[in-house]
């Protein structure tokens, strides 16, 4: 055995690192897996497939296999869904001219030449380079790179990089393709625009491909550690995180969730080498910190919670909003612990809680932090610069609403939670421009929803905001939102978190991000 998989074996089996407790190294089972009646999975490092099976479709039954030393879930959703009646793109995001289209101009093929090889009866998959067709790629730059990113700029990496990588990366093309044909169907000809979840099933087909093939390496004893094993783990995360918004975009929750799952693995496996703490891999793994950070804090999994992935470290001073979410997930971490009643999730050393004082310190602290980051990226127009600001002040106020809410905080005789909640929705009134950061609103508008039980004018709001949200950005993942937040406050509790909690035990997850 390597020194890197002596290393693996003496911290003991997968399934006790994951239930954060010490391994006996007991062989060939652990007595502690075989005390919980679990299937120990040995020592060492490993590469499995996962169980990401098709239950339809043309890929019925077929597993996709995952790289690195834990199982990664990539859902393939069925592609025999009635694709949705084309509507009105949303309006374009103002973004830069992106040279990256210039990038993709020697491989692109043509919408045209696409569709007449389909009409002579050739599978339009066959072509592995006609998702990135000028069209597609435009699309792509125009209407949905900016809505990934906080803010859009000429360092959107989203596009800056994601783009000229996608030249010589089929499987990153087919995401982006998907993602594309079914966001803005009337942007395509409808003998194109139907093609999104086939472009998806390629681009999942292609993943496949690399994967087995790092599983071949790690099966005859090879690392992943190679300059090459880093790049096709830049490409690979790139691709699962635009299917990943795709899939949220069509309000498919369970299939996005395993594509995240699938992306922390990723990171998790590949994250301390020193090439993924820089470039393309650091800016998706801090954008999927994103989505872990705000995601955890509604989920009531511990394991999910204690595994959430969190900005690159070191990057407070130059990543906007990453000692905000640092910050963000040790609340739920505190409000967390409390429900830890087993040995299965070691809590120890999670925090216990965080005074009032604590709370709002800390989160004024990372407000200037962010404030202060944004002055170097000199965002203009005014108008973009100055909605910007009052976006940070948007999430500090919700962040210190939920943190009152997580750790008891929130009762009338806590002035400070009070005013932070009217603080909260003046806020949504003073933006001047909503479009240009839409995108970003539905955790606050989540949050200022969770806030107004009982209150009709707040949730006619709240309620206003999230419709423009869902029509302006053509995400359909933010019905969830819409529909659990009527549920709320049709019922008696006034505490969204017990409302929450019960609906996941249920098998319903709130996302909100």
């Amino acid at each position: 055995m390597s020194s890197k998989g002596s290393a693996d074996a003496s911290k003991g089996c997968r399934t006790c690192m994951r239930r954060r407790i010490r391994c006996d190294l007991g062989r060939p089972e652990c007595s502690k897996c075989i005390k919980k009646g679990l299937s120990c999975p040995g020592y060492g490092r490993h590469l499995r497939w996962a169980d990401g099976v098709a239950v339809r479709g043309k890929l019925k039954g077929r597993r996709l296999p995952v790289a690195g030393s834990m199982a990664m879930e990539l859902a393939l959703p069925t592609i025999e869904e009635p694709v949705p009646l084309p509507a009105p793109a949303p309006a374009p995001v103002p973004s830069p001219i992106s040279g990256a289209l210039q990038v993709m101009g020697q491989t692109a093929l043509s919408i045209n030449r696409a569709i007449e090889s389909t009409s002579a009866g050739t599978d339009l998959l066959n072509f592995t380079q006609w998702a990135s067709s000028p069209e597609i790629i435009e699309y792509y730059d125009k209407y949905l790179a900016g809505r990934m990113v906080w803010i859009d700029s000429d360092e959107n990496d989203y596009r800056r990089r994601m783009l000229p990588m996608a030249a010589n990366a089929p499987g990153l093309r087919f995401a982006i393709a998907a993602f594309s044909l079914y966001h803005g169907p009337m942007k395509f000809p409808s003998e194109l625009a139907r093609y999104h979840e086939e472009a998806r099933d390629a681009c999942l087909e292609v993943l496949q491909r690399q994967l087995r093939e790092m599983n071949t390496r790690v099966n005859s004893g090879a690392e992943l550690n190679t300059r090459a094993d880093v790049a096709n783990a830049e490409w690979m995360l790139a691709c699962i995180l635009v299917i990943a918004n795709y899939e949220m975009a069509k309000n498919h929750s369970v299939a996005a969730e395993n594509h995240r799952l699938a992306a922390r693995r990723i990171v998790n496996v590949f994250g301390q080498h020193e090439a993924c703490t820089k470039g393309l891999f650091a800016f998706l793994r801090n954008q999927l910190a994103i989505h872990e950070v705000l995601g955890s804090c509604t989920s009531f999994d511990l394991a999910d919670v204690a595994e959430t992935i969190l900005p690159t470290p070191g990057s407070g001073s130059h990543v906007l909003f990453s000692e905000y979410l640092s910050f963000l997930h040790q609340i739920t971490l505190a409000s967390r612990r409390s429900m830890a009643v087993n040995e299965d999730i070691d809590v120890s050393l999670w925090p216990e809680s965080f005074t009032i004082i604590e709370v709002q310190s800390r989160f004024e602290q990372a407000r200037g932090q962010t404030l202060m980051i944004a002055g170097k990226l000199q965002i203009n127009p005014p108008v973009v610069r100055r909605d910007f600001i009052r976006l940070v002040d948007l999430y500090h106020h919700a962040a210190v609403v939920y943190a009152y809410r997580c750790l008891g905080y929130a009762i009338p005789s806590n002035f400070d939670w009070l005013a932070s909640v009217t603080k909260l929705f003046d806020q949504l009134d003073q933006i001047e421009n909503i479009s240009l950061c839409i995108q970003n609103l539905p955790w606050p508008i989540f949050i200022a929803g969770t806030e107004c039980h009982g209150d009709t004018e707040r949730q006619h709001k709240v309620a206003t905001i999230l419709d423009k949200t869902i029509r302006t950005t053509g995400f359909n993942q933010y019905e969830t939102i819409r529909s659990f937040l009527n549920a709320f406050w049709s019922g008696t509790e006034p505490n969204w978190l017990p409302v929450a909690q019960q609906l996941q035990a249920n098998g319903l997850r709130i996302l909100v991000v």
